[in-house]
């Protein structure tokens, strides 16, 4: 079972953002994802309140994706968090067992599609502390 935890980070390239990021097991899901050449961030502390509230409800599978491709941003644009620019998304589903998985993670925009896929990762849950998690997350934005 895997652990998640967000931390601040600060982005510092042309526009300076200050953002919540996935941590899992003491690394963040950037590193595992290999993304140190993208200039990519989560969603969370710094953008569209109506974003952070919507993607919020598709973590925490209490609402459809609203992508086209059926996945869930993870990184996105730091200017604009538009998908336009690419993003990192994912899927997200509960078990049988009742635990919370991630996978099926991979780089799209909405002008190609799904253009790469990080097939090689995969993390679970469990469900009452990853939400938990997640309802922290909502007090701090």
């Amino acid at each position: 079972m895997n652990q998640l935890e967000f931390i601040k980070k600060q982005r510092n390239r042309k526009l300076e953002q200050e953002y919540w990021d996935f941590v899992i097991g003491e690394k963040p899901l950037f590193d595992y994802l290999r993304l140190s050449d993208m200039d990519l961030i989560t969603p969370f502390g710094w953008g569209s309140k109506d974003l952070e509230h919507q993607l919020l409800k598709e973590f925490c599978l209490e609402s459809l994706p609203t992508l086209d491709s059926e996945r869930i941003m993870f990184y996105v644009c730091p200017e604009c968090g538009d998908i336009g620019c690419g993003t990192i998304t994912g899927r997200i589903s509960e078990n049988t067992k009742g635990q919370i998985e991630w996978n099926n993670f991979g780089y799209e925009n909405n002008h190609e599609g799904i253009i790469e896929i990080y097939d090689n990762l995969f993390f679970c849950f469990e469900k009452a502390e990853y939400l938990q998690i997640f309802q922290n997350l909502k007090v701090k934005l």
